[in-house]
């Protein structure tokens, strides 16, 4: 019976580690997690701001000391974790920006988009 090398590699050996969606919805101006419903609203146009550096220490300012930013800090941590961003039509502008802030908190990002009008997430 042939043998076969590619099944000796320790990857085949063990499982790999589950991972956990983290929900996050964005309109252009509001970031929101669900389902616990921590957001905080940005009080600037983040395509405004003439750097990503100067965009993203904003964005930091902005969150630090909210639900959300606690929420972030304990979120960052977890390696298992991923971000479902959920993004609204008016959000599109600002994708690059918002993707580019959780990224850096060491999430891998997927956004899907959603309905401008849709009122009510259910997220489990």
């Amino acid at each position: 019976m042939p043998t076969r090398p590619w099944s000796s590699w320790p990857w085949r050996r063990h499982r790999a580690k589950s991972r956990v969606a983290t929900w996050f919805e964005w309109d252009g101006a509001t970031l929101t997690l669900h389902p616990e419903g921590a957001s905080v609203q940005f009080t600037r146009n983040l395509r405004e701001i003439a750097t990503f550096e100067q965009t993203y220490a904003f964005m930091f300012g902005q969150v630090a000391g909210s639900a959300l930013g606690g929420r972030l800090a304990d979120i960052s941590l977890q390696s298992e974790r991923y971000a479902v961003l959920l993004v609204r039509p008016s959000g599109f502008g600002t994708l690059a920006e918002i993707r580019g802030y959780l990224e850096l908190l060491g999430m891998q990002v997927y956004a899907e988009p959603i309905d401008q009008g849709l009122r009510r997430l259910q997220v489990q």
